[in-house]
């Protein structure tokens, strides 16, 4: 079996960076000259879709690094249920937010040392 270098691996873009780039891309076309007055309501159609996705996956993402950085399991569970989040997703919170990294495990270890 062939190893492959993990700098061809192809990652998938992340919806919010997708969404982005077609934002700029529909602002881009309604800005040329060489773009048709016919098609300048459907491009400030997409525009304005785009631009709704756009907040509501800004948002999500602002909720997901507060999530992230709350380290009370019952806060991170709370915090999650009042975004949306199902009970499973609180769970996972709680679960995600009560666990200690590798390395401050161990420094605590040798700190006692």
């Amino acid at each position: 079996m062939e190893e492959v270098p993990v700098s061809d691996v192809f990652e998938l873009p992340s919806e919010l960076e997708e969404t982005r780039s077609n934002y700029r891309a529909v602002v881009a076309a309604m800005g040329s000259p060489s773009t048709p007055a016919t098609a300048l309501s459907s491009l400030s159609a997409r525009r304005e879709a785009l631009y709704a996705r756009l907040v509501v996956l800004e948002e999500q993402r602002m909720h997901r690094e507060l999530i992230e950085s709350i380290t009370d399991g019952d806060l991170a569970a709370s915090a999650v249920r009042e975004a949306g989040g199902t009970e499973l997703d609180a769970l996972i919170a709680r679960r995600s937010a009560t666990r200690k990294p590798l390395r401050s495990v161990a420094t605590a270890e040798h700190a006692d040392d």
